[in-house]
């Protein structure tokens, strides 16, 4: 079994699973976060503080030209019914194996018999449904600032923030 790092990265992702980002909505982000100076390249930048405190080693941008599950790499997770908060990670994990062969990214939960797209379940730490994100590695700090989450949100959208520990 491999040991728990203690590297996290900060994955950005679209608030809706089938969200996506235009170039010049990145590029324009980029541009605002190298003008804060809270980005340098692919860099934190000198006032990355004012950002995420405790900064960040890179930034890149993932675009796997598919749906993907942003989660968590090490430890595991939770996943509960979204209307019973029963224990459903078994039913879940064999879904997302049939979803990732082309069947329906759904499931029959065994907790409630409803018929449960897989982002309706609730995964702790959360996960989220996206083809695409900004992926922040190595982060020192799991918040962005408020300041930073306006900046994000007023230029791409509403987004989701999932934390991935990783080896």
């Amino acid at each position: 079994m491999p040991h728990v790092s203690h590297r996290i990265d900060m994955l950005i992702v679209p608030a809706a699973p089938e969200g996506l980002w235009t170039a010049s909505g990145i590029a324009t982000l980029r541009a605002n976060w190298q003008d804060r100076q809270w980005l340098d390249g692919e860099e934190p930048g000198a006032a990355v503080a004012d950002f995420l405190p405790g900064g960040f080693a890179r930034l890149r941008l993932d675009e796997p030209g598919r749906m993907v599950l942003y989660a968590n790499q090490q430890g595991g997770f939770q996943v509960r019914c979204p209307d019973t908060g029963d224990n459903i990670a078994a039913a879940f994990g064999a879904a997302l194996g049939q979803w990732k062969q082309g069947a329906p990214r759904s499931m029959q939960c065994p907790a409630c018999g409803a018929e449960h797209a897989l982002e309706a379940c609730v995964l702790r730490p959360e996960g989220a449904f996206a083809r695409m994100g900004l992926v922040l590695a190595d982060v020192g700090s799991i918040s962005l600032t408020a300041e930073a989450q306006a900046s994000l949100e007023e230029t791409l959208g509403p987004v989701r923030i999932v934390l991935r520990r990783v080896s």
